[in-house]
């Protein structure tokens, strides 16, 4: 048979199975919903729970590199540290892993799926039909699984035929690697890993390289030390996923992608050294599971790779965990802070993961909280510019909140993009809601950065014009900070959660309640205070004015604490 035929037939095969995989994720990544979230806040209480986070993560989604690419993304917004984003890609690998357990042992197994693919998308169509919602997700959840495994007999019935079509697999036949250490063999396992980051890198997916690595080692095309050797490398193509979409990012994104980089690297780096022993304690496991020999037979040796990869990885992990803070400094060191003072990180969305909703879902919602504390930073210099008598340090504060307004502009505009690409996705009902709210709250955030700017204007103008506040007038608007101040805590807290919270939302009415009558309170004073006749360039005037855009900016607060409790849109 012509050796192209099959070939395009391989890669017929491979582009079903990831296709598969796409609507499988998407289906579980739906049928999670939020719960994505509640794992990854996780991510905080220890180092175990974080790598336990990236794991359960990877698998809702399917995906190590959308997990990283994701991380990547909320390390560039300034919404996790470093270190946690070391955490999370360690358990990312571990979660990428089960993958090759379901292909090995329900696809290629005695157990076939593969042989009940097509019988399995029936029910599976008739699902998609149904009016409750979480049901066409397990539709599409189960149409995911099939075509799966249909794309995975279309490979393996190709791959059987390539053996005799090609002088490729009779010439690697020649180079085995020996279950000896020897500087020529070490130099073949470097071959056969170099091998794996090139297939990983080219298909962008470790998964789908992985699943080629099975087929071929089921058609005993290649040995149990190849296929593991090949799967190491898999390791390392993977990372060049996240590190592209780091490459836009800022800083922080950059060293989070190149700490994934590192620890699979010096992952594969040991295990060369201890490949050998590596090899005999997944063939010991295997056998304990199967009864099978991965060196003996080729269903030993398929049900050997993912105990392989499974055990590669979670050694990694439980070996690196260790010298976390060392892989952080490491990327650091490669990638080092500049000298420029960013009060502002605005550099809120790295990417739109397209087919991953569940994770532009969580990206916009960790955005949206670091927008709420970077409007708060912008108000708190007002106070300092209120109380500011430097007139170099008054201007660069200035500056500062002139510079977050300008970027926050056209943030928002992009932001705003953002959510209506994951809003045009097909996400569940209760995502959708939350978007909607997450419309208006960057609304309401970029109205209130509008109005801190303005007041900043009225106090430069004060200082130009060389007008002064009385004590009286400084202790009323040092007041009203102080409340829109806390109001802004709680806006923070509500936004971070995006629940509705009933403590939260009496919290806000009664800091709201009170920036009103204070703002009655002052208007009252003003109308009575002759000084309210005189020119309209006093301070008076300026006083009037920045009273009522504290008022406006306190209102605006209130606004997104009812959007949150679904009390307005």
């Amino acid at each position: 048979m012509n050796l192209t035929y099959i070939i395009v037939n391989l890669l017929g095969g491979l582009a079903i199975f990831i296709y598969g995989l796409k609507v499988l994720s998407e289906g579980l990544q739906k049928a999670a919903g939020l719960r994505l979230r509640k794992v990854l806040d996780y991510l905080t209480k220890s180092r175990i729970l974080g790598v336990v986070s990236g794991a359960i993560a990877t698998i809702l989604v399917q995906s190590s590199s959308a997990t990283t690419v994701m991380i990547v993304g909320f390390a560039s917004a300034g919404v996790i540290s470093l270190f946690q984003s070391i955490l999370l890609i360690m358990g990312a690998n571990i979660g990428t892993t089960l993958t090759a357990w379901i292909i090995s042992y329900l696809g290629l197994g005695k157990f076939n799926l593969i042989e009940y693919a097509y019988l399995i998308s029936i029910p599976a169509i008739v699902m998609l039909f149904f009016k409750t919602q979480k049901i066409r997700y397990y539709g599409e959840i189960l149409i995911g699984f099939s075509l799966l495994f249909i794309g995975l007999k279309y490979m393996q019935s190709n791959a059987i035929l390539i053996e005799n079509n090609t002088d490729f697999f009779k010439w690697i036949a020649n180079y085995n690697i020996q279950l000896k250490f020897s500087l020529a063999n070490t130099f073949l396992i470097i071959f056969f890993i170099l091998i794996g980051v090139v297939l990983s890198f080219v298909l962008q997916s470790s998964t789908a390289a992985i699943a080629i690595t099975i087929i071929f080692a089921s058609e005993n095309l290649i040995t149990f030390p190849m296929a593991c050797a090949i799967v190491l490398g898999e390791n390392i193509g993977t990372t060049a996923t996240a590190y592209m979409a780091a490459l836009l990012s800022n800083i922080h994104g950059k060293r989070a992608a190149i700490s994934h980089t590192i620890f699979n690297v010096i992952g594969v780096i040991w295990a060369v050294f201890l490949f050998v022993p590596l090899l005999n304690i997944s063939s010991e496991i295997t056998y304990l599971i199967s009864g099978l020999i991965p060196f003996d037979s080729s269903e030993g040796l398929v049900k050997g790779i993912p105990i392989f990869h499974s055990l590669f990885n979670i050694l990694n992990t439980l070996v690196l965990l260790l010298f976390v803070e060392q892989i952080e400094s490491l990327s650091r060191k490669i990638y080092p802070q500049n000298m420029k003072d960013n009060l502002f990180d605005m550099e809120f969305i790295s990417n739109y993961i397209v087919g991953t909703p569940s994770l532009n879902y969580l990206e916009a919602e960790k955005a949206v909280y670091k927008y709420a504390i970077n409007a708060e930073k912008s108000f708190l210099l007002l106070s300092e510019l209120l109380n500011e008598s430097d007139n170099e340090e008054f201007h660069k504060k200035f500056n500062k909140i002139l510079e977050f307004e300008n970027e926050a502009d056209k943030t928002s505009v992009e932001f705003t993009e953002f959510l209506v690409k994951v809003n045009g996705q097909d996400v569940s009902s209760e995502v959708a809601i939350l978007i909607r709210k997450m419309l208006s709250i960057v609304n309401y955030l970029e109205r209130i950065t509008d109005l801190t700017l303005r007041i900043a204007e009225n106090l430069k103008r004060k200082r130009e014009y060389k007008f002064f506040f009385t004590p009286g007038e400084r202790n009323d608007l040092l007041q009203l900070m102080m409340l829109v101040t806390k109001s802004f805590e709680v806006v923070k807290d509500s936004v971070e959660s995006l629940e509705k919270d009933q403590i939260k939302l009496s919290e806000s009415e009664e800091l709201e309640n009170r920036i009103n009558e204070l703002y009655i309170e002052y208007r009252k004073k003003f109308l009575k205070d002759d000084r309210s006749m005189m020119i309209i360039n006093n301070a008076s005037l300026l006083y009037l004015d920045v009273v009522n855009d504290l008022e406006r900016i306190g209102d605006h607060l209130q606004s997104i604490v009812l959007v949150i409790n679904g009390k307005k849109m």
